[in-house]
Formats: structure tokens, sequence, C-alpha cells
């Protein structure tokens, strides 16, 4: 008796919670006819991580729960929702919030979490706070798990895939690593919850600290003919090598450091997260071109109180932890969202109490220590035991895709099915490799945000194969 008093108790508090995070509208984005939620998952006393949940629009009892991360690390998955695949999204150089042909929650559930604390409106109680690491941040994430469930009780049964881009190539993995630890314990343990994870998904991730970002950037940039091979011989004839976030040991003579500072003179006008894309959108800003850092504050007011904010990101800021990235002339991207996202009624449509900081793209606070394994080793303990995909925007120069094939082809897993095209409406979209535990996808053309630059394509194979289909089936 006292159990189903306890049950119908939490149930109770659980729609409690439900009612009072509601989003019922986006200023600017159609009236949604589905239920929407915004609200905070408490860590601690001293910590609450932010999150957008949509159900879906076809099935939401029935269909999976895909949670996203963005990156960085600092960077909020409010880029994922209102610029790559949230049902509104405000594209490249663009002013305004259109609805989504091509959101995520087509066919699934999607929850957004801001993470670590104190990044986009996440909060920590204390500074001291703000510097963590992977291993803090996915103990964070565990619980946010668990305050999720509680909250939304009614999709414990549903599956759960992890999903991100970018630095949460850690984020995800170490995620499904607390996940599939926790799941093991509850077999013995009555007080612990199972949950229903089934797989886990990284989009140009950080992985291999021994081959992504700089060794892959600088064979990417050969192999794409930006760089000469003179220069490329000699920075491989003087064994330079540079770590991703400076994890590893590096080889950083004055010699390497003088070919360094020439591969950057070649690659500055460049955008560093898509090779082959401008460095900004045409038509962004005013006449005198993009907007540039310096001028970029931003103020709105909040409860008759002002609250100021950085506009936009810059590229260096978007991978805050990189040193000695291209410059690209301090451009600022996304100076839109910055404005809109803070807008007062965009907080209150978010259901964001007004003590709550002004949200940045990307943070300049956090003091993240990035771990030296990354998160490669989790592969082979969560081999077989989920489905894996990882798949890359093949243009990136941040996480370059010969970079994640490189680490991929040394686990050695065995090719279950040969290389070959998917295509989206007839036209080739990418390649597909798979191997005896991970799947391995490209997409064709674009670069590091590719659910955003190759929206219909990576929406299309993401549906798929959380639906068990084959992946270009669905459009």
């Amino acid at each position: 008796m006292l159990k189903q008093i306890l049950i119908l108790s939490v149930l109770a508090t659980s729609i409690l919670c439900q009612q009072a995070e509601i989003v019922r509208q986006l200023p600017g984005c159609p009236e949604f006819n589905y239920n929407v939620y915004s609200g905070f998952l408490t860590i601690t006393q001293q910590k609450a991580l932010h999150y957008i949940f949509v159900h879906s629009q076809s099935d939401p009892i029935n269909d999976p729960i895909i949670v996203w991360f963005n990156g960085g690390p600092g960077c909020s998955s409010l880029l994922g929702f209102f610029q790559e695949h949230g049902p509104c999204i405000i594209d490249d150089g663009e002013t305004r919030i259109k609805e989504n042909p091509y959101p995520w929650n087509l066919r699934a559930n999607v929850l957004y979490i801001e993470s670590p604390a104190g990044v986009g409106f996440s909060f920590v109680g204390q500074t001291s706070l703000l510097t963590t690491n992977d291993f803090v941040q996915s103990q964070d994430l565990m619980t946010a798990v668990e305050q999720f469930y509680l909250k939304f009780p009614d999709f414990l049964d549903n599956d759960l895939y992890l999903t991100g881009e970018s630095y949460a190539g850690i984020y995800v993995p170490y995620l499904a690593w607390q996940i599939y630890n926790n799941n093991e314990n509850a077999a013995f343990d009555d007080t612990l919850t199972a949950y229903n994870l089934k797989g886990f998904a990284v989009g140009n991730g950080a992985t291999n600290y021994t081959i992504d970002v700089w060794p892959a950037y600088v064979t990417t940039l050969y192999k794409f003919h930006i760089i000469p091979k003179s220069l490329y011989d000699e920075w491989n004839d003087n064994s330079c090598f540079m770590s991703f976030m400076h994890a590893l040991d590096e080889v950083r003579t004055i010699q390497c450091d003088i070919l360094f500072e020439r591969i950057q003179a070649l690659t500055a006008d460049l955008n560093w997260y898509d090779l082959y894309r401008p460095v900004y959108p045409d038509g962004l800003n005013t006449a005198g071109g993009a907007l540039k850092a310096e001028n970029r504050m931003g103020e709105a007011i909040v409860n008759g109180e002002v609250k100021k904010y950085k506009r936009g990101f810059t590229m260096a800021e978007y991978t805050p932890m990189l040193k000695g990235i291209p410059s690209a002339h301090n451009i600022l991207l996304g100076d839109y969202m910055s404005d809109y996202v803070n807008q007062e009624a965009t907080r209150e449509a978010l259901n964001i109490p007004s003590s709550i900081q002004a949200w940045e793209e990307c943070s300049s606070t956090l003091d993240y220590l990035p771990q030296p394994e990354a998160s490669i080793w989790i592969y082979k303990v969560l081999r077989n035991k989920y489905k894996i995909l990882f798949y890359s925007g093949d243009t990136d120069g941040a996480l370059p895709t010969y970079g994640s094939r490189t680490w991929i082809k040394a686990l050695g897993w065995g090719v279950t099915e040969k290389w070959r095209y998917w295509r989206t409406d007839g036209q080739v979209s990418g390649f597909i490799e798979k191997y005896d535990g991970l799947d391995f996808v490209t997409v064709h053309g674009v670069g590091h945000m590719c659910p955003q630059w190759k929206r219909k394509d990576v929406t299309s194979m993401i549906s798929a194969w959380v639906h068990d289909e084959p992946i270009d089936q669905f459009f």
C-alpha cells in the first residue's frame, strides 16, 4: 500500500512539473501542435542543467528519445535546437526564425541538454564549480538522466539514444558508459532504475587525440590541395605533433612552430568548420561586411534588469580550448541568435527565471580540463552492447573525416558491409561502411555542422537509424 502511495505521489509531482514547464509558443514560431517543455534538471543544490524536451510529431508514446549535446567544450545545445534540427530554426546570415521542415522530432522525442553547468542557461551557485572535466560532467549528466525520468516517467520504456557533435564526441560516449554501469548495478540494486539505452551516435566528434584535430588537419589540408606537398613533407620530416587541447605530449620545436605559422598563413581566411564553405554567409549584417568581434556586446531588459551578453561566437570561441585556430578576421557568427534567445519574450516562453544569467552561445567562464584518454576506450568497452553510429561531414577542418576514418580503422573491427553511397531524393548524400560494432557514415560536401548544412539528409539518416531502417529509406 505504501509503495502504491509513493508511486501515485511521484506521478502527481511529475504532472505538476510538466504543466509548469510546458512551452506554448516561441516568438516568431508557429504554435506547437505537440508538447514542448523547457525547465531545469537539478544536479546538486549548486548546479542545474537547462533542458528542452520536444515530443515526436508522429507517435510520442512509442517513438524513441534522442538526447542531443553540442560541444566546445562549453557551447550550448540550444545551437542544435535553434540552428540545426529543432522545430524552428535560425539559418546562417538570417535575422529571422522560421519553421523547420525537417526537424528531428518528426519521428522521435528529442531532449536538448545544455551541459556542463554554467553553459547557456544552465547555472552554478559558485564560480569554483565552473572548473570541471570529462568524468565530472558525465556524472552530472547521469544525474540529469535520472532527474529527467522523474519528471517524465511515462517515457521510461521508450528506446533511448544519445547524440551530439564536436566535443560531444566525449560527452556522448561517457554518458553511455555511465548509463551502462548504472544498468549493470541496477540488476543487483533495487534502488537503481535501469534505462532503456539502445545506442549512441556522434557527429564529427573528438575521440582519439593521437589523430583528431591537428594531426588529421594538416593531412586534410594537403589532401584538399590547400597546402603544398613541400610544406606537408617538411611537417612530417620534422615529426611535428600538436595535440587537441594540448592533452598529449607534443613535438613543438622552433622549426615546427615556423611550419605551423606557414600553414596558418595559408588557411587563416578559410572556414575552419567547412573548408569549402565561405567564412561567413553572403549578406551577413550590413554593407560594411560581417560583424567584427570587437563590436559585439548586446543588452536585454529582463524583468526590469539589464542583462549584458556577447553576441554570437567566433570560430575560436566555438572551440575555446583550441589554440592557434585560424582567425578568419575575427568574424562573428550567430549574432542574431544571441539577440533572439536573450530577449525577454523568448526567456519567458522557455520558462527561464529572471535570476538566471544572460545566454551565450559558448561560455566565456567555463574552465574545462580534458582527460588525455579522450573517449576511444569507451568504444571498446561498449562494442556490441549498444548500436554505435559515427557520422562525419567530409569537408570539416576541425575534426576531419580523415582522422575519424584512421582511428576507426585502427580498432581492427571487421567490415560487415562494404563502402557504398547513400542517397536522399535520388542524390548521393554521402557514404556508409559498417563494421562489427560500429556504423560509419559520411555526409558529402558539408563540414562540422552537417545536421544544419545538409538538414534533410541528416534528419533522414538519423531517423532511419534509430528506427532500425535502411539509412536512405526515409525521404
